[in-house]
């Protein structure tokens, strides 16, 4: 799923609810959503050397 978005793209209605799915699922997942979750977005990272999932 990663390589089909570019940097700077943000997800798609479909991979998004697979993604909101998965968030849940996180051990951090509560404090990862908060209020909510606008959207997801693909993006390089300052912790992490290559682009990876973002959320807003």
């Amino acid at each position: 799923m990663l390589h089909s978005y570019s940097d700077g793209d943000e997800i798609n209605q479909f991979d998004d609810k697979y993604l909101f799915e998965v968030i849940q699922r996180h051990p951090e997942g509560k404090e990862k959503i908060g209020v909510g979750i606008k959207k997801f977005y693909r993006e390089k990272s300052n912790s992490h050397p290559t682009s990876c999932f973002h959320l807003e």
